[in-house]
C-alpha cells in the first residue's frame, strides 16, 4: 500500500473513536478524512517542488511563485467545494460538542496528514531533481512548474477518491441552480477548461441555451457577454463548428453540464431573434 493510502487509513482511525465504528457515521468519517487530505496533499506537492527548486536555483523563485498562484486559481472551485462539504460534515456529525476541542482534533488530523505525506513527497521530488545536472536545474524546474499549471498535482489527479466526492456534491448542487432566461452559466469542458452558455428561453418543455466558444482556466466569476464569441460564428484556426443554440430538457442540461450560475443579464435583440428562429423551426429538446 502506498504511503498516501496509509495516511487515509490513519485519518479514519483518528476519527473513528469519536463515532460508532460502523454504518453511515463511520462512512462520513472516512469521507471527511479523504477531504481533509485533499486540502493538504496536492498543495504540499506544489509547495515542496517550488521550495526545492528555489534551493537548487534561486532564479526560479518568481516563476515558482507564479506556479503557486496558478495552482490556487485553478483549484479554487474544488477547494471551495471541499470547504462546503467539510462544513456540512461538521454540522451533521459533530466530532465533539466543544467547538474548540473539535477544531483541535481537526487541526491534529491535518497536521498528521501533512507530516506523513511530507517525507514521501520530499523524497520523490528530490529524486526527480537529482536526475538533472545543476546547470540544467532551472529548465527542469520550469518543466515541473508547467506540470503544476497543467494540473498534474491538482486535486482531481492527486486525490481521485476525494475528487469523486467533490464532483458528486457539485452535481447535486447544480440540480438546485435556477434555470432562468438571461442567466449566464459556466460549465466544465472535458479538458478541464471552462465554457459559458446563456439561457435565452425557458418553457414547460425545457430551455434554449446559447453557447460561446471562449475557454477559461477556472470558473469565471464574471463575464461580459458582449465580449464572448458565439459558437458557429467565424471560427478560428483549429476551432470546431457547432450549433450556436440548442434546446434541452431541464434535467438534461443539469445532468450534462452541471451549470454554475454566474449572473443574470437582459436578453438582447439577437437572443430574441434566435428564440424566434428556434420556435419557427419547432426545435427539439434533448
Amino acid at each position: 500500500m502506498n504511503r498516501i493510502g496509509i495516511v487515509f487509513l490513519s485519518v479514519v482511525a483518528a476519527i473513528a473513536p469519536a463515532m460508532v465504528c460502523a454504518g453511515p457515521d463511520f462512512e462520513q468519517g472516512r469521507q471527511n478524512g479523504l477531504l481533509l487530505a485533499a486540502t493538504v496533499v496536492p498543495r504540499q506537492w506544489v509547495d515542496i517542488i517550488v521550495d526545492q527548486c528555489a534551493k537548487h536555483s534561486s532564479t526560479t523563485q518568481n516563476e515558482g511563485a507564479r506556479a503557486v498562484e496558478s495552482w490556487i486559481d485553478h483549484n479554487k472551485l474544488d477547494l471551495d467545494t471541499i470547504d462546503a462539504l467539510l462544513a456540512k460534515y461538521r454540522k451533521s456529525v459533530p466530532l465533539d460538542p466543544n467547538p474548540k476541542k473539535a477544531q483541535d482534533l481537526t487541526d491534529s488530523i491535518v497536521q498528521g496528514i501533512s507530516d506523513m505525506a511530507n517525507v514521501q513527497i520530499q523524497s520523490n521530488v528530490s529524486k526527480v531533481l537529482s536526475t538533472f545536472p545543476e546547470k540544467e536545474m532551472s529548465a527542469a524546474c520550469t518543466k515541473l512548474f508547467g506540470a503544476i499549471s497543467s494540473g498534474t498535482y491538482d486535486i482531481r489527479n492527486n486525490q481521485p477518491s476525494a475528487y469523486a466526492l467533490v464532483e458528486a456534491y457539485r452535481r447535486a448542487s447544480a440540480s438546485e441552480a435556477p434555470l432562468v432566461a438571461g442567466g449566464l452559466y459556466w460549465t466544465e469542458n472535458s479538458d478541464h477548461t471552462y465554457a459559458v452558455f446563456k439561457i435565452i428561453a425557458v418553457s414547460d418543455i425545457g430551455v434554449l441555451a446559447r453557447f460561446y466558444r471562449d475557454k477559461f482556466g477556472s470558473p469565471p466569476k464574471d463575464v461580459n457577454p458582449n465580449e464572448l464569441r458565439m459558437v458557429g460564428e467565424k471560427p478560428g484556426p483549429g476551432e470546431a463548428l457547432g450549433l450556436p443554440v440548442m434546446g434541452f430538457k431541464a434535467e438534461t442540461i443539469r445532468a450534462v453540464f452541471s451549470p454554475g450560475l454566474i449572473k443574470t443579464v437582459l436578453l438582447t435583440p439577437k437572443d430574441e431573434e434566435l428564440v424566434r428562429e428556434c420556435n419557427a423551426h419547432s426545435s427539439s429538446y434533448l
